[in-house]
C-alpha cells in the first residue's frame, strides 16, 4: 500500500489526480551534470506524482509529474482569495441572521406543539 501522507510536500494525502481520481504522492526528479573542471553536481526536487497512472493502475490521460510550485500555488491562490472574502465579509451579522431563524423555527414549533396539547 501507497503512502500517500507522508513527504515534504505541503498537500500530500490531501489531493487526488483530477483525471482519474488516484491520490497525487511525493517522487524525487534527480538530476546531475558535470561541471567544467570535472566537478559532479547532483540535486533532487520533489514532485507531485499521480499514483494511478504511474503504477498504471488506470488509463490515466492526466500528467505524472505536477511542480509542486504549480498546485501549491493555486490552492495558496484559492486560500488567499477565501480569507480576503471572509476579512470583508460581516459575519456578526450572519450570526444574528440565523439566531434570528432559529428563533423563529422554535417558536413555530412551541406554537405547534402547544396547539397539539390543547387538542
Amino acid at each position: 500500500m501507497i503512502n500517500t501522507i507522508k513527504g515534504e510536500l505541503l498537500l500530500v494525502g490531501m489531493i487526488r489526480c483530477g483525471y482519474c481520481g488516484h491520490p497525487l504522492t511525493t517522487t524525487y526528479n534527480k538530476k546531475s551534470y558535470l561541471t567544467a573542471d570535472g566537478i559532479l553536481r547532483q540535486w533532487s526536487s520533489a514532485k507531485y506524482r499521480c499514483s494511478g497512472k504511474a503504477e498504471h493502475k488506470v488509463k490515466c490521460t492526466g500528467q505524472t509529474l505536477y511542480s509542486p510550485k504549480r498546485i501549491e500555488g493555486v490552492v495558496l491562490d484559492e486560500v488567499y482569495a477565501y480569507l480576503d472574502w471572509l476579512e470583508s465579509y460581516n459575519l456578526a451579522d450572519e450570526i444574528k441572521d440565523l439566531k434570528k431563524g432559529d428563533i423563529v423555527l422554535e417558536m413555530t414549533a412551541l406554537r405547534a406543539a402547544q396547539t397539539e396539547m390543547s387538542r
